[in-house]
């Protein structure tokens, strides 16, 4: 760690450098994510940290603005994601001077309320000794898609049948409609069309597209983005919107899986909040949860009370940009 300068920066201005520190820890993929979210990125308040010595970064991270709504107020959220060391820094120490340095200057410039973030367990003490603190886990929740099991699920979910129609990633009627849409007063992140652009594909989002559920009338409808996996037969519900008044989540899910089912996917998958009230309506449609979780992690930066786990709908597509 001798001599080195932990300075933020526009990615943009420091784009090889960057790709070189992923190239040469074994991410070279890592030049497509750069080229597709922070570009992009950067021209909405996307920032990057660096461990450099002398010219060379041995260390990044990135903070990227994200406002979440609940319909009728909004909240600034920073995701905190990309963690890149260099193996010669890898000491505890180093990335966590890095950690405490970006959340220093974030809390000084005021921009943001919160910053979340996921972990996975090997780096469970870095992010306790940077103030951060559990606020949830995404599980996987996973429907097969057999014939008899997808009828089975319907009875017993007691979900009304619902058409599915899909309709293309940026087509102008989605665009038109995604203003007025949200999840029922939950929170979640508040997107463009330009996001879900910036964000397929990717490792495990190929592609996608909307699929419209339920009758003719915009109140009554909700909406689930479906991806394909890049090298896996399966699909993921990735988002979706819904109303009180239309098809909720549940609903959304079993016209995904009829839908998946006619395109010959072998199951279909979502990684949502295991607290939330989400996750029990995915039960209750007939998807199974495994043990894959990942933990998202909360640090508050301004005085506004965090909302409980419980109000929230949140999916893993919101956090990883690979």
């Amino acid at each position: 760690m001798t001599g080195m300068v932990i300075e933020s920066c526009d990615p943009r201005d420091r784009a090889d450098q960057i790709r070189a520190l992923f190239a040469r820890n074994a991410r070279p993929e890592f030049d497509a994510v750069f080229e597709r979210v922070y570009r992009r990125g950067a021209e909405q308040g996307l920032r990057s940290w660096l461990g450099v010595v002398g010219d060379r970064v041995m260390m990044h991270i990135s903070v990227s603005p994200r406002v979440f709504t609940n319909g009728t107020r909004t909240l600034r959220a920073g995701i905190l994601g990309d963690l890149m060391v260099d193996e010669s820094q890898r000491d505890f120490w180093a990335p966590l001077r890095l950690l405490r340095t970006v959340m220093a200057d974030v809390k000084r410039a005021g921009q943001v309320d919160f910053v979340l973030t996921t972990m996975n367990p090997a780096s469970r003490s870095l992010f306790k000794a940077g103030g951060f603190k559990p606020m949830g886990q995404l599980r996987r929740y996973v429907f097969p898609l057999f014939g008899p099991y997808l009828a089975v699920a319907r009875l017993r979910s007691g979900a009304k049948p619902c058409v599915a129609s899909p309709v293309e990633l940026g087509a102008p009627e989605f665009a038109a409609r995604l203003p007025g849409l949200g999840s029922a007063g939950l929170w979640r992140a508040q997107a463009t069309p330009e996001y879900y652009g910036a964000r397929i594909p990717r490792q495990d989002y190929a592609d996608g597209m909307w699929l419209r559920v339920g009758g003719s009338e915009p109140a009554g409808q909700g909406w689930g983005l479906v991806c394909r996996h890049s090298t896996r037969p399966e699909l993921a519900l990735a988002d979706a919107y819904w109303t009180p008044q239309g098809a909720g989540p549940g609903a959304i899910a079993l016209a995904a899986a009829r839908w998946g089912r006619g395109h010959r996917f072998s199951k279909l998958v979502m990684s949502t909040l295991d607290q939330g009230g989400v996750a029990g309506q995915l039960k209750r449609a007939g998807f199974i949860a495994r043990p894959n979780v990942m933990t998202v992690l909360v640090q508050s930066v301004s005085q506004v009370e965090f909302p409980p786990v419980q109000d929230w709908f949140l999916t893993a597509f919101v956090f990883s940009t690979w």
